[in-house]
């Protein structure tokens, strides 16, 4: 019989970490996080096992991936014969294909990495691209927080005609699921180009309107200009009421305004990232918490 698998968090749980560690029943293993007086990091397992959960987190990316990586290696020295790590939101993901020659393919670096240290199956939601599973040395479970922002919008939107819209191609697969939960298959996608200087612009809409609201639904959140774009682009076409549903929030430089102008009904966000009070107090978010799907994961 396999053991039952022992938690462990990095030196600083987020909200859903703790989240999954008071449910889950078997508690979190005791760990040592310290640092040295010259910047580096250390850590000593209290107590071992055999069947390992890493509950790993990406904000801020660097430091933390140094980190989880420090733990898997440790987990894997220490004897755990199975590691799994669970990465909700998976830092450096946008970073999944070679664009021109000299420049990294970080994700694939990473996932290398976590390899060699140990991690044999990475559980993650609404991970960016499915290149990035295609080309994993390990197995990886995404799973989606958009049937749970369809379920909380269900009573909003089950008597209006309204359309959901993808940012991009690449955000089709999350756009459907979020239509499956509605049983609706009113998906529009956005013709997103970039200029020279990086930035989005909004080219045209791929797919039939209907009504005058727009759920628009999206895995990253970043500096808004996407999203600020696609808004632009559907008020040409007539829609006057709009809703957000991001998965990951990170709220970069001006993304906190230019989401709060656009004047959205609602906006519902998952807690993958702990957001600062500084976002709560100037957007009317609804936080989904994404706890109980990570949970099944992790026990099935």
């Amino acid at each position: 019989m396999r053991e039952s698998p022992k938690l462990y968090c990095l030196q600083k749980p987020t909200t859903l970490e703790k989240k999954i560690v008071d449910n889950g029943g078997n508690g979190l293993s005791s760990t040592e996080w310290r640092m040295f007086s010259n910047g580096e990091l250390f850590v000593s397992l209290n107590h071992t096992n055999k069947n390992a959960v890493v509950l790993g987190h990406a904000g801020p990316p660097n430091e933390n991936f140094f980190a989880t990586n420090l733990l898997l290696d440790t987990l894997r020295r220490s004897g755990s014969e199975r590691i799994l790590l669970v990465l909700p939101y998976f830092g450096y993901s946008r970073q999944d294909r070679l664009k021109k020659e000299g420049d990294p393919v970080t994700v694939q670096m990473i996932l290398r990495t976590f390899a060699c240290n140990g991690c044999q199956k990475i559980i993650t939601i609404d991970l960016h691209s499915e290149r990035i599973i295609e080309d994993s040395p390990i197995e990886i479970s995404d799973i989606s927080m958009m049937p749970l922002f369809a379920q909380e919008l269900k009573s909003e939107l089950t008597d209006t005609e309204y359309t959901v819209v993808s940012p991009d191609t690449g955000g089709i697969k999350q756009a459907q699921l979020f239509c499956k939960e509605l049983k609706t298959k009113n998906i529009v996608v956005l013709d997103k180009k970039r200029d020279e200087m990086g930035n989005v612009k909004a080219a045209g809409l791929n797919g039939k309107v209907r009504g005058f609201t727009a759920v628009i639904v999206d895995d990253i959140l970043d500096t808004g200009g996407t999203i600020s774009e696609a808004v632009k682009l559907l008020r040409d076409h007539g829609f006057t009421r709009f809703y957000l549903c991001v998965t990951h929030a990170l709220f970069s430089l001006s993304a906190v305004s230019i989401i709060r102008d656009i004047g959205f009904e609602r906006i519902l966000v998952s807690n993958t990232i702990d957001l600062p009070e500084s976002v709560l107090n100037k957007l009317r978010i609804t936080l989904v918490d994404a706890s109980k799907i990570i949970e099944q994961s992790i026990y099935d």
